[in-house]
C-alpha cells in the first residue's frame, strides 16, 4: 500500500543515524508499520553499504524493498553493478526510476 503522505510525515521525524541500516537503532519500522505502510522505495550512497543494509533489513522487517537503481550510488560502478545484481536475485526488487515513478502514480 503505497500512502502520499508517508514521506512527509516520517521526513520530520528521521534522523541520521551512525549504522548503515537507516532501521537499525530507530523505530522507522515501527512507524512504517503503524501507519500500514508494506512497500519501501530504498535510494541512496552508497549502494554496497547503506543501501543494502537498509534493503536488507526491510525485508526482514516483512516490507517489501524495491531498489531504485538508478537513483543509488557508489564511488565505483563495480561494486554498485555487483550489489543491485545480488539484491535482485536474494533480497529485493531491483526497478529503475521511471518504474518507481509509475508505481507512485498507483498511490492508494
Amino acid at each position: 500500500m503505497f500512502s502520499r503522505h508517508v514521506a512527509h510525515e516520517h521526513l520530520g521525524r528521521h534522523r541520521a543515524g551512525q549504522y548503515a541500516s537507516a532501521f537499525f537503532g530507530t523505530s522507522l519500522a515501527a512507524t512504517l508499520t503503524s501507519m500500514g505502510v508494506d512497500t519501501l522505495f530504498i535510494t541512496g550512497f552508497s549502494t554496497s553499504g547503506c543501501v543494502r543494509a537498509s534493503a536488507l533489513d526491510a525485508l526482514q522487517n516483512g516490507f517489501v524493498p524495491l531498489v531504485v537503481a538508478d537513483a543509488c550510488g557508489e564511488r565505483d560502478e563495480r561494486p554498485h553493478q555487483a550489489n543491485l545484481f545480488d539484491l535482485s536475485k536474494k533480497y529485493a526488487e531491483v526497478i529503475t526510476k521511471d518504474q518507481a515513478i509509475a508505481l507512485m502514480g498507483n498511490v492508494a
